[in-house]
């Protein structure tokens, strides 16, 4: 059976491979959107910080500070852009937001749980 250290690791690890996929997929259609980019940065610096043993005391509130400014950043682009009105950029919204600000917090609250 796996440490619960290794299952934070691999879906830290998954959520960073889930902001390249988001961004390169955005930049593959023409369509870069420099909020978002920024946001998935903010998401992959965390996260990468934290793997890396750089936040042992800092963890949580650095994590809420990187998880509010990925929400941030993405309702400005929301409302700057006007996306409700075109379902196909809502729906990749959708698929890549809501998973990572999803994940993201389990990974804020559980890790307690999970250290080592």
């Amino acid at each position: 059976m796996q440490s619960l250290s290794e299952k934070f690791k691999k879906l830290a690890i998954g959520i960073i491979l889930w902001q390249f996929v988001d961004v390169i997929l955005h930049i593959a259609l023409g369509l870069p959107e420099p909020l978002r980019i920024a946001a998935s940065i903010i998401i992959v610096g965390w996260i990468g910080a934290t793997l890396a043993g750089k936040l042992r005391d800092k963890f949580q509130p650095v994590a809420l500070g990187a998880i509010g400014a990925y929400a941030l950043l993405n309702i400005i682009f929301l409302f700057t852009q006007n996306i409700l009105t075109t379902q196909e950029v809502a729906f990749m919204l959708v698929v890549f937001v809501t998973p990572t600000l999803g994940l993201s917090s389990w990974l804020t609250f559980r890790t307690p749980l999970l250290a080592e």
